[in-house]
């Protein structure tokens, strides 16, 4: 099976044979695979892979350039086994990344086990929800083209985010129900983390703790919560928070 891993080590296995990040021509090759294995549902035009590769610092001779880059991709693909030119297939005005049917993308993956562990958790089968939950969310907590910054890959962090953050709600469920609660507070907190504004992450959490026992470590969360949104936000918690926390008073 061919492997593509664009989070973590950027990188494209084949039986065995493995092709790193640093193996791939410079930044910008790394660059103009990573975005046309995102975008490898269609073609992408060669003005708009120049774009994603050079951004502002787009040089005049970029046509010039995009043709060497993609000859040195091609290049480097054959080095494990793969045609390159059948890979990154020319099409009128750009270029296509096709692969064989079977090929395992990890935001791909991570994408379609975040989607089947909601629909099992929003069915109550937690126990399905959980394996698919564990996978999507540990392939989302590996970076994601660390330390670039061009835009496209800030707007693809953005989405990998609330995807992590999505995996890790079902994540936190499905543990609760299997009356893993020790475990559960652990990626809770880590939820917390990745949006602190989000109060659903904070009930979720006092949830749990009073389901420990601890009651006060449940008040405190709250005040944790309130304290935040009203010194960065000026808003009190929501009636939904409220609600809860007399719930814990009484």
């Amino acid at each position: 099976m061919l492997r593509i891993y664009l989070t973590g080590q950027l990188g494209i296995e084949l039986e065995g044979r493995f092709l790193g990040g640093s193996d791939l021509p410079l930044r910008q090759g790394r660059l103009a695979f990573a975005y046309l294995a995102c975008e490898r549902e269609r073609t992408v035009t060669r003005e708009e892979l120049a774009q994603a590769i050079w951004g502002d610092l787009l040089a005049a001779a970029w046509d010039s350039g995009l043709t060497a880059l993609i000859s040195k991709l091609r290049a480097a693909l054959a080095r494990i086994g793969l045609d390159g030119r059948a890979v990154l297939a020319t099409t009128e005005g750009g270029y296509w990344m096709r692969l064989q049917p079977d090929v395992w993308v990890d935001l791909e993956i991570a994408g379609h086990s975040l989607h089947k562990a909601e629909s099992a958790a929003a069915a109550g089968s937690f126990n399905t929800a959980y394996g698919d939950a564990v996978v999507a969310a540990t392939i989302l907590r590996r970076p994601f083209l660390e330390g670039n910054d061009e835009p496209w890959i800030h707007s693809r962090r953005r989405i990998l985010h609330a995807q992590r953050v999505r995996a890790l709600d079902c994540l936190v469920d499905a543990l609760a129900w299997n009356g893993e609660l020790t475990l559960a507070l652990t990626h809770a907190d880590e939820v917390i983390e990745l949006e602190p504004y989000r109060e659903r992450g904070y009930q979720r959490l006092m949830r749990l703790h009073s389901q420990l026992g601890d009651r006060a470590e449940a008040l405190r969360v709250f005040d944790r919560c309130r304290t935040l949104l009203s010194e960065e936000l000026g808003v009190d918690p929501s009636p939904e928070t409220m609600s809860l926390h007399r719930e814990l008073l009484s």
